[in-house]
């Protein structure tokens, strides 16, 4: 049986895009940088304000399998759509890739890679 690897996850930058409500996130998985789009719309329920925060559909079945880390991006993505201001980077965890859900991430990322310098 294949050993899955533990990949460490951080966020490494937040920006916000021209579109209001709409955030780039670079995140490091492994040794690789990928780039994912988010967006936060605020809506009203019951007399108070409530952020409804959507990853794009690649990042969200990437992480699947990894809810501490889906989590966590959105508290921060909230955080900053309020105007707080955060210390990056940020260190999320590690994931593991499932076998069977994730056995392709990395070519499902292949889109959202961003190239490397050379060092």
């Amino acid at each position: 049986m294949k050993t899955v690897p533990l990949l460490n996850v951080q966020l490494l930058d937040i920006r916000p895009t021209d579109t209001p409500g709409a955030f780039l996130l670079f995140l490091k998985i492994g040794m690789d940088i990928f780039q994912f789009r988010f967006t936060v719309k605020t809506v009203p329920v019951g007399g108070h304000d409530l952020q409804l925060i959507h990853g794009e559909h690649v990042f969200e079945r990437t992480f699947l399998t990894g809810p501490n880390i889906s989590r966590a991006i959105a508290q921060i993505v909230g955080q900053v759509a309020t105007g707080e201001e955060i210390d990056l980077p940020v260190s999320l965890g590690s994931w593991s890739p499932d076998p069977q859900l994730n056995r392709n991430w990395h070519h499902d990322l292949a889109g959202q890679r961003l190239p490397q310098a050379a060092g």
